[in-house]
């Protein structure tokens, strides 16, 4: 009996991306499922996160980019890759020009799709755009939908599409990696970085993440500023890139006390969050609470109303600290404050981040994103 083919299009493989793609591959291989995974290039804008990377046993096909003023479009040139693929899993984006071949496929019963996604664009300004009714236009347009977390599933039932044919992947990334990084690394290796990165206090800090206008870098540094004068040998650590990079790379010219080191991954990245005793997120948080978890180093982030899904993996006061009101600095950095001074209520959450950790991992994703295969596979394809 002739294998089943899956095919999951993405735009590039960011590297926090890749351990999913490699397990999901293998557990594929082994229960006679061929998974294709085809990838592109970064655009101009995820070319200044640098992370992108390339998979071993993918399919590497260069996207073509058209703007439009401020839309842009993507065309991922794969018709005949795809043609003979029982199930094609797209990211859910307006801008890929293929999705909407795909619904026309579907719609003539030629072929199956499913979105893998958000279900909404969670940093849209405007809840009644046309970008947004495009999404929830076709949300039900799919054979089957991958959420990414729980309030994903519900947004997406929400909008009629049969609960039977969603599946809860609970996002994650290999914290496992993390963990091996982490038990590998001697204290000498520690002190190595601490002389290299002149960081000897024991209040440090860290930033982890892209850098652009959702993760409020201005507020975090006027923060960092404040928790300065209350802590005086309080330090802090700023890994990622992007278009606000220029401001972290300014304040640390200025405030030698904060150390901008780009972007850093895997050993590097784990390196630095053992020095530290909080994440310091006051923006948009979407994976980076994972790396909190994992590392046992608590995120402090707000209440903003942009949050990726992944946020609703921190429970306030028990894995983590969201700050309400969100636009209150000095309360931010008031907080900031107690949490390194009070032992106690760090060591709590720290608790928490080692219970949470144990639950969001990417081998309960892989297993998740399989068991979804399999049943988008076996089940019926519907009329739309």
């Amino acid at each position: 009996m002739k294998n089943k083919r899956v095919v999951i299009l993405y735009r590039y493989i960011p590297e926090y991306r890749l351990a999913v793609y490699e397990r999901l591959y293998e557990l594929c291989r082994v229960n006679s499922i061929d998974l294709d995974i085809i990838y592109g290039d970064p655009s101009k804008s995820d070319r200044l996160k640098n992370d992108s990377v390339d998979f071993e046993f993918g399919i590497f096909k260069r996207n073509q980019f058209w703007s439009f003023g401020k839309i842009e479009l993507v065309w991922q040139p794969v018709l005949a890759q795809i043609r003979q693929a029982d199930l094609v899993i797209v990211e859910q984006a307006n801008k890929l020009v293929i999705n909407y071949l795909l619904i026309a496929r579907q719609i003539l019963g030629r072929q199956r799709f499913a979105f893998w996604g958000h279900g909404r664009n969670f940093q849209a300004t405007q809840f009644h755009s046309l970008s947004e009714r495009m999404k929830r236009l076709m949300i039900c347009r799919a054979h089957w939908w991958f959420a990414y977390t729980p309030s994903v599933a519900r947004l997406v039932e929400a909008q009629g599409f049969p609960r039977e044919r969603i599946t809860t992947l609970y996002n994650a990334i290999d914290t496992s990696a993390l963990l091996e990084f982490q038990r590998n690394i001697s204290f000498a290796e520690l002190d190595d970085v601490r002389n290299t990165t002149e960081v000897h206090t024991e209040n440090i800090c860290i930033y982890v993440g892209g850098m652009y206008s959702e993760k409020r870098i201005s507020f975090l540094l006027e923060a960092c500023i404040r928790v300065r004068r209350q802590i005086p040998d309080f330090q802090m650590i700023f890994i990622g890139s992007g278009t606000d990079a220029h401001l972290v790379k300014d304040f640390c010219q200025t405030h030698r006390w904060a150390i901008y080191l780009g972007s850093a991954f895997g050993r590097d990245k784990v390196k630095y969050f053992m020095l530290s005793k909080l994440l310091l997120m006051p923006g948009l948080v979407g994976l980076a609470v994972l790396d909190a978890f994992t590392l046992k180093v608590p995120i402090v982030t707000t209440n903003v109303d942009f949050h990726s899904p992944e946020f609703e993996y921190i429970e306030n006061e028990r894995n983590g600290i969201i700050v309400d009101p969100a636009d209150d600095v000095d309360l931010y950095a008031t907080t900031v404050v107690d949490l390194l001074t009070d032992t106690s209520r760090r060591a709590a959450l720290v608790d928490g981040c080692r219970l949470a950790a144990s639950k969001y991992t990417v081998e309960n994703m892989v297993s998740h994103f399989f068991e979804g295969i399999a049943r988008a596979l076996a089940f019926p394809q519907s009329p739309i």
